[in-house]
């Protein structure tokens, strides 16, 4: 009978039959008193009686001698690790019916063996299935055992993310890992192995060209990480790596000479759509978006009065009061900063925003520097003067210095 049963194919077949057997095999002892009386110099005393090793009763040698090794040869030569569910079938049929030793048995020397085996060579562009697949079935069985299955796939996990590169995009079911690993240690592995290798795809893979926009580094590899990397963190790189190439298109248009604002705002529209609300809510992405707007109105102060109007149907921003006055000394101030920008022009140099702003004065921050947009001097103008750091504060200096600091 036993020979001819699959465990793993039909696990609870025999178990009406083992059911039956260990009522047979039940012997009925009466017990006896684990204590002897006996009596010295007239007096009763207790004398205890030496413990001794319990030996298995008949139905456990049945278990042992029959049916585990039934089970220990097909676990062995026929049970894949990857197809879980003919195992755990079996460990939930049997497992309230065994005897504590034999069931850890099957656990200690069949079943997490294999499992480790399969967890220790399993590779996420070999393996036809996940890692999850393989070792979360078995957490609720596994107890204490539990940390010897998952210390070796948060190794795999690690290693994964360790070769992971960005054109491949959110790896599938990397969130299901996320409880598995302490919040700081799951905060550090992405720091580690995903935040850098973002920040590289993003500032040498993507562009911003309003005329044939390339989306694919931004929104397929770079977004999906949002709901994975803390709001801080998604911030920072956006503020980092996104918004200085928007804002500089940006600018670049606005100071064209028949500039279309309700083309410039439908466009600032359609990159606020290109954000989830959760992503939009963060700091780092508000900012970027409200110097954008900044930069328009600045461009508007110089263009055409009516084209405020304009601008805010096109982008859905609310007009607020009709009657707008203009402050001759910002539109001054404008003037000047086109005086600094193409002076540095005729000295090569570029003078572009760079989408912050100072922190005591708030007025915009520009980066002069050479051709490649490396190093240079930040500076910011105001009340006819360019203003660059000095130690820990900014001070007015000539338009000659803002060119030899830039060329430092």
């Amino acid at each position: 009978m036993v020979t001819q049963w699959n465990p793993l194919l039909n696990p609870p077949a025999l178990v009406s039959t083992f059911r039956t057997w260990k009522q047979a095999l039940k012997i009925n002892l009466v017990e006896e008193s684990s204590q002897t009386q006996v009596s010295l110099y007239g007096t009763g005393a207790v004398v205890p009686q030496p413990i001794i090793e319990q030996s298995m009763t008949p139905f456990e040698s049945l278990l042992w001698n029959v049916w585990l090794p039934k089970v220990r040869t097909t676990i062995n030569n026929e049970w894949d690790p990857y197809d879980f569910s003919p195992a755990i079938k079996l460990y939930e049929t049997w497992g309230s019916f065994l005897p504590p030793f034999v069931r850890d048995n099957m656990l200690d020397q069949l079943i997490l063996p294999k499992l480790a085996k399969a967890v220790s060579e399993w590779n996420p562009k070999r393996s036809t299935s996940s890692l999850q697949s393989l070792v979360f079935p078995w957490l609720p069985h596994l107890g204490l055992r539990v940390d010897t299955i998952l210390d070796d796939a948060r190794r795999k996990v690690k290693s994964m993310l360790r070769a992971w590169v960005a054109v491949d995009g959110l790896p599938p079911d990397l969130a299901v890992w996320r409880d598995v690993f302490a919040g700081a240690e799951w905060d550090n592995l992405l720091l580690k192995y995903v935040v850098p290798k973002l920040a590289s795809h993003l500032r040498e893979e993507f562009r911003v060209n309003p005329r044939a926009q390339e989306m694919r580094p931004l929104v397929e590899v770079v977004l999906p990480w949002s709901s994975l990397l803390r709001g801080s963190v998604m911030s920072q790189l956006l503020e980092t790596e996104f918004f200085p190439k928007w804002l500089d298109v940006l600018y670049i248009w606005l100071i064209q000479p028949r500039v279309s604002f309700e083309e410039v705002a439908q466009w600032y529209a359609f990159w606020k759509g290109v954000f989830a609300e959760d992503v939009l809510a963060l700091k780092g992405v508000q900012k970027g978006f409200t110097r954008g707007l900044q930069l328009m109105n600045e461009a508007i102060e110089l263009g055409r009065p009516d084209a405020k109007a304009e601008l805010a149907t096109a982008a859905g921003i609310s007009k607020g009061p009709t009657k707008r006055t203009v402050l001759p000394s910002r539109t001054h101030e404008i003037t000047f900063r086109s005086i600094v920008e193409e002076y540095a022009a005729e000295h090569n140099l570029l003078f572009m925003p760079t989408g912050r702003a100072h922190d005591t004065s708030r007025m915009p921050l520009y980066r002069v520097s050479g051709p490649s947009g490396k190093g240079g001097v930040l500076v910011y103008v105001q009340d006819d003067a360019v203003w660059a750091p000095e130690g820990d504060e900014y001070r007015a200096v000539s338009l000659e210095e803002m060119v030899l600091r830039a060329n430092k």
